[in-house]
């Protein structure tokens, strides 16, 4: 829950820029896209409208480990 992370906006990079400095020199590694992301909270709100950060911290490692949506069914 308090793990540190850098989002980072693709279409804003230098041509020759595959990962900017600041992600480099703090051992960032790329995780999920954007749209995933959003996918992923999209996700989880529709099962439940009142998702705490848990929920949405548990759907996130689900989603990376599984590649598919969590159920909290």
């Amino acid at each position: 829950m308090n793990s540190s992370c850098y989002l980072i906006d693709l279409d804003e990079l230098d041509d020759n820029e595959d990962i900017p400095k600041f992600a480099v020199q703090n051992n960032y590694c790329y995780v999920l896209n954007m749209a995933d992301i959003q996918d992923i909270v999209d996700n989880v709100k529709q099962q439940r409208a009142e998702c705490s950060e848990l929920d949405l911290f548990e759907a996130f490692q689900y989603y990376f480990k599984y590649d598919a949506f969590i159920s909290f069914n």
